[in-house]
């Protein structure tokens, strides 16, 4: 009932912001979308399906965005509309007044968000992510504000697949998908019992002692059937305990069915649901060691308050990762040296920040139709 909820909601928004302003009562799940502050509270009870529809429904009352500046970009978005598990828009960007090639080299590119975030930094806002460590408190200040957050989002994407400047005038495309993460969560080898689900970040430590710290994350691609032309997997670095010089992550691929049945606010180093363990602690063995990516983590200063990126798709004929579309995606991330440091990367909050996990999908018109439903499962060590 819920699903066919979410299905008019989407369509009856889509047709009102061609007949009069957004209501302000209209609900989904008894949540009002409508208001200047919707409420949130419902979100933690929600399936991710559902908060990625509930989040989508809401991104999409801002409509349109004139051209704004953010960062290197001025960006102009229209015809913002919510699909199933996201939203859907358009945008052009200038750089110093100059067209910026789009998608695979387009003027105006259609952009699809999965899971899109609400939340923004802000020194000043109330809503409050901390976490304790030898350093001391670490706090993290957010505000509500979607039209912030789409504009966050399509900088940081931007930056990483524009095309170069002065794409054909007129020419439109629709290639580029950013996928966020559907859920995610640390183990930790020193609490090897202990959920790690309300820890605020993710934890990336090396192989050593009590430094352990493996991270599994999981996304949900759309449907579609266009090729991959690239991919790639973007964590923002938050801090780092102790020298990161040597601490390397490889991304691998993974087979074991044990691992796609994982539960954020259950799984631990031991058990990956309640009462049922691993094939080993630590999770390494539900996972083969095939490697896809690599990053290296080699200077503190250069590696905070950035995003990290690994690529799940290479530029080889023998590329060990095959992406799907309409496919779940579960993945392991861990350092297996021995560096005696541990990296802090934000983690996916319920109503979505822009510095959460997210994929971010360059693709081009393939003849065929849509992949079926499956999960793959893919680890990043």
């Amino acid at each position: 009932m819920y699903a066919l909820l979410v299905k008019l909601t989407i369509l009856l928004t889509a047709l009102a912001g061609l007949l009069m302003p957004p209501s302000t009562e209209e609900t989904l799940g008894g949540i009002q979308l409508g208001a200047i502050e919707p409420d949130l509270s419902q979100l933690t009870a929600m399936t991710s399906e559902e908060r990625a529809d509930f989040k989508g429904v809401e991104v999409a009352k801002i409509s349109s965005i004139p051209k704004t500046q953010r960062g290197n970009f001025q960006i102009e978005v229209s015809s913002i509309t919510a699909i199933e598990r996201g939203v859907g828009f358009y945008a052009r960007v200038w750089e110093n007044g100059v067209p910026v090639s789009l998608g695979i080299g387009v003027e105006t590119e259609r952009f699809v968000i999965i899971n899109p975030p609400l939340f923004v930094n802000d020194p000043l806002g109330t809503k409050v992510k901390s976490y304790t460590d030898e350093k001391g408190l670490h706090e993290r200040r957010l505000r509500l504000d979607p039209k912030e957050a789409l504009l966050q989002v399509l900088e940081h994407v931007i930056s990483r697949t524009g095309k170069g400047f002065n794409p054909p005038a007129g020419s439109m495309g629709h290639t580029t998908t950013v996928v966020f993460a559907d859920q995610d969560v640390s183990i930790l080898g020193a609490s090897p019992d202990t959920n790690q689900n309300a820890a605020s970040v993710l934890h990336i430590g090396d192989n050593a002692g009590g430094d352990k710290a493996r991270d599994l994350l999981t996304f949900t691609f759309p449907a579609g059937t266009d090729n991959f032309d690239s991919a790639e997997l973007s964590l923002f670095q938050e801090d780092v305990q102790g020298d990161d010089v040597g601490l390397t992550t490889n991304l691998h691929h993974g087979t074991s069915t044990i691992a796609t049945a994982w539960i954020d606010n259950v799984t631990t180093w031991n058990n990956y649901v309640t009462s049922t363990p691993w094939t080993a602690g630590g999770a390494a063995s539900d996972f083969s060691s095939t490697v896809v990516d690599s990053n290296a983590l080699v200077n503190k200063a250069a590696s905070l308050s950035t995003y990290l990126q690994w690529a799940l798709i290479q530029a080889s004929s023998t590329n060990p990762m095959s992406l799907t579309w309409a496919t779940t995606y579960d993945f392991f991330v861990r350092a297996p040296t021995s560096a005696g440091s541990q990296a802090k990367f934000s983690d996916t909050e319920t109503a979505g920040t822009t510095q959460d996990p997210k994929i971010t999908i360059v693709h081009s018109a393939a003849a065929g139709g849509a992949a079926a439903p499956t999960r793959r499962v893919y680890i990043l060590q």
